[in-house]
């Protein structure tokens, strides 16, 4: 029961708000009544708590797995397909990830509980997994850039395109509106920079000849 009424908050967090729902209306989606919800739940900010702990530990657990590691560095030599790994993996933890992401763009100004799980471990995850995939990459001699500075420019570029895809805007163009690049060449044409051999991402188009 607690598994489904954490699912059914935070989609109606994400569709709504956290300020726009009630304990009312969540407890007549998982179908019971308001004063069954304080059973399992002392209040609607426990439940934001519990739910946004749960996805924290699911992404670490899946990301910093040893089958999830080896997959996302083994992919096209281990710099190209680097970060694009992260949107082809299981399909219903992505979902639940997007609408986490959409609860931390409405409340991170004016709820406590969601700006802290955006300081303290939203941010701090990303960069630790893509740091782990850098030291990866170094062990195998494909990378040879500091990968502490490598992945601290990597993590915003990352979440930028995560924010992006929360909007539904991934595959279109920018926020500038330009043509969007690929999250797997921005991360190839990053990582060439701080190799001191750029390629230019494919959305990038050359200056022609004069």
């Amino acid at each position: 029961m607690r598994t489904k009424i954490l699912r059914v908050a935070t989609d109606c967090f994400a569709q709504a708000g956290y300020e726009g729902t009630s304990m009312r209306q969540i407890a007549e989606k998982v179908g019971i009544k308001a004063a069954s919800l304080y059973n399992h739940f002392p209040s609607k900010s426990n439940i934001l708590e519990e739910a946004l702990e749960n996805i924290k530990k699911n992404m670490m657990r899946f990301m910093l797995s040893e089958k999830s590691l080896d997959e996302a560095v083994d992919r096209d030599g281990g710099i190209g397909n680097l970060f694009a790994f992260v949107y082809r993996a299981d399909e219903e933890l992505f979902q639940q990830l997007i609408k986490t992401l959409r609860i931390v763009l409405w409340e991170q100004y004016r709820n406590d509980v969601v700006r802290s799980y955006l300081l303290d471990d939203l941010l701090s995850h990303n960069r630790l997994y893509i740091q782990t995939l850098l030291d990866r990459l170094k062990e195998r001699g494909l990378l040879s850039c500091d990968s502490a500075m490598a992945a601290d420019m990597l993590s915003r570029i990352v979440l930028s395109y995560v924010v992006e895809a929360t909007h539904g805007i991934v595959g279109k163009t920018t926020t500038l509106g330009g043509p969007h690049v690929p999250l797997s060449d921005m991360g190839r044409y990053v990582l060439g920079l701080l190799e001191a051999t750029p390629a230019a991402p494919s959305a990038v188009k050359e200056p022609s000849a004069p």
